[in-house]
């Protein structure tokens, strides 16, 4: 039997520029595989999603995303994501400093805070449908950034601060969580057996006991820490991944809805309906008929 590997919490340190922080990756393509680390960046993340659709996990929030959506992570969240069952998708992502960038332009101006953009009440994928400049501006700054042009750190600069007005002002009725709420990363990697095994497995039928037993704990222990570090139970975390799953392929517009069901662990139409609506408050039709 070939050995699963380690599911690992892992600090990203980012090697920039320290006159201009700011990279841009290569184009990633994200697959159905399992998920083998949580990472933390020590810079914001901005993506753009070129093809395909899926999930972020970002801290303890499950996130849909697809074709024109973006993402802003701070440095504050882990995170991981992974594509449809049989899918992929394409991704390119932008590593930067906006605060070191824009601040000889804004001095203290809230412009150059990004830390707002975190928490629980922060969506990091953010909508193309909901927020088309806003997934416009990544897409631009991802392409500002490929290769070398005349005045390129002056584009990115005029970009990003064009991405910032946007955002403070699309989110400026949000609270500003000064913590985040995240767990400590310790008990976090604690848990990773447990997380990466209902990543991979969230279409099957889960035992406490199992997840208890991945991270070499009593279940009383394994459901104080998981509550602890993720929020919520175990049976509402995997829910959660299911329902976020299901969105994604509602998105898609192309499976039947009981097909979707099935696909995402649940044993019947009614249980999916249900979950769907305490989760989203719609019916999986309801919000299929949004994106038509």
């Amino acid at each position: 039997m070939q050995k699963q590997p380690k599911y690992a919490f892992t600090f990203c340190r980012v090697e920039m520029n320290p006159e201009f922080p700011f990279m841009v990756s290569g184009l990633y393509t994200e697959t159905d595989r399992l998920i083998t680390q949580l990472h933390i960046h020590d810079c914001l993340e901005l993506g753009y999603c070129y093809e395909g659709a899926g999930i972020f996990v970002v801290g303890n929030k499950i996130l849909p995303f697809k074709t024109g959506d973006a993402t802003v992570i701070t440095s504050k969240e882990c995170h991981l994501a992974r594509s449809l069952t049989g899918t992929v998708s394409k991704w390119r992502w932008v590593y930067l400093n906006p605060e070191k960038i824009l601040y000889p332009l804004f001095n203290d101006s809230e412009l150059c805070d990004f830390s707002r953009f975190q928490g629980m009440h922060f969506n990091n994928v953010i909508s193309a449908e909901a927020h088309p400049v806003i997934c416009d501006l990544v897409c631009k700054i991802v392409a500002a950034g490929i290769g070398t042009m005349k005045f390129q750190q002056e584009k990115i600069t005029a970009l990003l601060c064009l991405l910032a007005a946007e955002m403070h002002t699309a989110y400026d009725s949000m609270p500003h969580e000064n913590s985040i709420g995240e767990s400590d990363p310790g008990t976090i990697q604690r848990l990773n057996a447990a997380l990466e095994y209902m990543s991979r497995k969230y279409q099957e039928p889960l035992r406490i006991e199992k997840l208890a037993g991945l991270c070499r704990l009593s279940q009383t222990h394994f459901r104080r820490l998981f509550r602890e570090a993720i929020g919520k139970s175990p049976i509402q975390y995997l829910n959660q991944i299911r329902i976020g799953m299901a969105k994604a392929e509602l998105d898609r517009n192309i499976r039947q809805i009981g097909e979707i069901a099935r696909e995402c662990g649940f044993e019947s139409v009614s249980s999916f309906n249900r979950q769907f609506k305490a989760q989203t408050g719609h019916s999986p039709r309801e919000w299929r008929n949004k994106f038509i």
